[in-house]
Formats: structure tokens, C-alpha cells, sequence
């Protein structure tokens, strides 16, 4: 029988690679759940306190993103319902094969990536997740090239070319444009040389560049679900119509009125019945 680990271990320094080993490690899944538990119940249901500072003080670290832990079934579905991260299919004797495959398909659309995508998302969900973390050793999260090392097993372009190698895929017209461009701003031989130079070897690694980028993205994709958060219509809209409802039913919901579950539930049969 393992022993659980002691509390001032756990919120010791860790590498990157003992950072990602955590995802696969059962109590730090049930306190990240926990955390995010705490978490709906302050933002959604206007109840309970942050947890972060506990997880943190317990754990050294901050929570990793919903997607990237292996709950229970039954959390993870949690998760994706108060997100309005999930659609419905009302199926009646008149549907057919084909409309539930269109509705499916459009409910993908709207909820996130198809699964396909899982992986390379889950490497990039990890990778955001580690550039939150500062070392308590350096005070700086780590580069973009450790990263690209541990998450995506890079090898290569870990490193900016020399000087010679990146002025070796340059081509002499374009190195002679450049020093008639900083010439001509008044830059002297020496400074347009060294200008060249940088240009030539680039402002960082090949392997952190595709991590900025692969992260960029995902920025403006949680954009996205963050505005499907504040405004769920923005989503499927009988998913939508459920969840307002079951939120109302929650014992802990703020309202507490009948009038407002009875609002909700003939929301959710007048859409029915549009469908």
C-alpha cells in the first residue's frame, strides 16, 4: 500500500518533468477536481471561497487546466455541463439517421474540438500551464525551450543557430540589402554587422517560437469559450436551455425560487417544442 505523500514535499521544487508526472498522480487529480469544484460554486453559484491559495500552499503549484486531468466520468461531465460544453439531440419517430448526424456535427462545432485534435491540445494545454509556474529556485517560469524539450520532445532547434550557420541560409543579395538599410540609417559598419547578425540567428529558438505560436492560439481559442461561458447562448442552445435549469435545481443556488425553476423549465419546453 503506497504511502501518501507528506504535505511540505509535496509543495517542494519540482523539475518540468516531475510538473507533467503530477497529471498521472490520483490525489493531485482529486484536489485539482476539488479546486475547480470550489470554483463553480464561487463563480457560478455565487457561493464558497478561492481555493487557490490552499491548492498552492498544499501543493507548490496551481491547478492544471479541467482538460488535462483523468477524472471520474462523472467530473469530467460536470466540468462540461456548467460550461455548456455538451449538447442534446431530442430524437423523435420522425427523426432520421441523417439529422441526428447534422445536429451532431454542429454541436462538435460549437463545443470545442473534435477528438482527433485531443493530444496536440493536451500537449499545448500543458505547455500553458508550465509557463504559469515560477520557480521558487529562479523566480522565472521556464523557457519556452524546456517546454518544447519535455512536452513535445524536442531535439532540435533547441538552441539559436551560430552566427555562421544563420548567416549561411541567408543569400548575399539579402545580406547586402540589409547593410544598405542600416547604412543608410546612419547605423556604422560594426553595428550594421552585428544587426545582420541577430536577424540572421533570430530573436529565439526555433522549438520556443513553435510553443508561442501553438500557445498564441489557444489564447484566442479560450477566448472564445470563456465568451460561451459569460454567455452560453452563445452555444447549443437546448444544452444551454438544461443547464440554466439545473443550475436553478442546484440545493446551493442562489436564488432558491420556485418561480425562477418554473421560468427556466418552460424555457427549456417552449425550445422543445421549436426544435
Amino acid at each position: 500500500m503506497e504511502q501518501e505523500e507528506p504535505m511540505a514535499s509535496r509543495n517542494r521544487p519540482r523539475t518540468l518533468r516531475e510538473l507533467v508526472n503530477l497529471l498521472e498522480d490520483p490525489e493531485f487529480v482529486k484536489a485539482s477536481w476539488a479546486f475547480y469544484k470550489h470554483q463553480y460554486l464561487e463563480v457560478t453559484l455565487g457561493v464558497g471561497r478561492s481555493a487557490t491559495e490552499a491548492f498552492i500552499s498544499e501543493w507548490g503549484i496551481g491547478p492544471p487546466h479541467p482538460d488535462l486531468l483523468k477524472p471520474p466520468s462523472h467530473w469530467r461531465r460536470f466540468y462540461a455541463t456548467v460550461n455548456v460544453r455538451w449538447g442534446l439531440i431530442p430524437v423523435y419517430p420522425w427523426t432520421t439517421k441523417k439529422e441526428i448526424e447534422s445536429r451532431t456535427r454542429g454541436i462538435h462545432r460549437v463545443i470545442g474540438k473534435l477528438h482527433e485534435d485531443f493530444m496536440e491540445d493536451r500537449r499545448v494545454l500543458i505547455a500553458k500551464w508550465l509557463t504559469e509556474q515560477v520557480s521558487s529556485v529562479t523566480g522565472q517560469p521556464p523557457s519556452l525551450s524546456e517546454i518544447a524539450l519535455v512536452v513535445w520532445g524536442r531535439k532540435e532547434g533547441l538552441t539559436r543557430p551560430s552566427k555562421s550557420r544563420g548567416i549561411g541560409k541567408m543569400s548575399f543579395e539579402q545580406e547586402r540589402a540589409l547593410m544598405r538599410r542600416y547604412k543608410s540609417e546612419g547605423k556604422t559598419n560594426s553595428e550594421a554587422e552585428r544587426l545582420i547578425y541577430q536577424r540572421a540567428r533570430g530573436t529565439e529558438t526555433p522549438a520556443a517560437a513553435m510553443v508561442r505560436m501553438k500557445l498564441r492560439r489557444l489564447k484566442k481559442e479560450q477566448t472564445v469559450l470563456q465568451n460561451h461561458q459569460i454567455d452560453p447562448q452563445g452555444v447549443d442552445r437546448l444544452a444551454y436551455a438544461v443547464t440554466m435549469l439545473l443550475r436553478e435545481l442546484h440545493p446551493l443556488a442562489p436564488s432558491q425560487k420556485p418561480e425562477k425553476v418554473y421560468e427556466r423549465a418552460v424555457a427549456l419546453g417552449k425550445l422543445l417544442t421549436e426544435l
